[in-house]
């Protein structure tokens, strides 16, 4: 694609299907609705500094690829972006700006092995994270304010909350996961807490380790 692109249209690529490399080239704004919807060879995607919105279903069913690293700066994630993104196993957020991930964003992208996701984002989505059966683990950031049934699904073992102060969490939000770790001072909050309560034996504070994390993020 050419310098000076300020922006990648909807459907521009629609059912590709041949597409296997795109490089998306820095200053590019947002790529829209569906842009690479289908584009079932698409293994290798670049993306340079500018990006800020990736549109709904824009990756749909992109099922050849791999990994895919998304810059600093973007701060929206559409509705099914990802969507049955089946060999996806990696895929990096941004460290910062990052506020919305849409519904079903990761939806059966079922050998995703981790995801970080990163402080300033407020809500997990309904379904976000529906049928990623290869994901055992996950870390809710202190921002996260709402947690949907966005891990149902899934092969989730082990969550480790950062936040003091529980979010507000849908009741059949972790009803799959075997532990919860929690800030040492917060387990009888928790334990308490609306819909928390639900889960109340599988939760426990969090060892060591999941505190060095803790410090991690606040340092990034």
């Amino acid at each position: 694609l050419p310098d000076g692109l300020k922006e990648i249209q909807d459907n521009v690529f629609y059912d590709c299907s041949s597409l296997n490399d795109i490089t998306i080239p820095k200053g590019v704004g947002s790529l829209g609705n569906q842009a690479f919807y289908q584009c079932t060879s698409l293994t290798n995607i670049t993306i340079h500094d500018g990006l800020k919105s990736i549109g709904n279903e824009a990756f749909y069913d992109c099922s050849a690829l791999i990994e895919i690293k998304l810059p600093d700066g973007l701060t929206s994630i559409g509705k099914e972006a990802f969507y049955s993104c089946s060999a996806l196993t990696s895929i990096k957020l941004p460290d910062d700006g990052l506020t919305s991930i849409g519904e079903k964003a990761f939806y059966n992208c079922s050998t995703l092995t981790s995801i970080k996701l990163p402080e300033g984002l407020k809500i997990i989505e309904k379904e976000t994270f529906y049928g990623c059966t290869s994901l055992t683990d996950i870390t809710i950031p202190e921002s996260i304010e709402f947690i949907y049934d966005s891990f149902t699904g899934t092969a989730l073992n082990t969550v480790t909350c950062l936040a003091e102060t529980p979010p507000e969490v849908y009741f059949i939000a972790f009803m799959y996961a075997n532990v919860i770790y929690v800030p040492a001072g917060s387990v009888e909050d928790y334990k308490k807490a609306l819909n928390w309560s639900l889960y109340a034996d599988k939760i426990t504070a969090m060892p060591w380790h999941s505190h060095e994390i803790r410090k991690s993020i606040k340092r990034d």
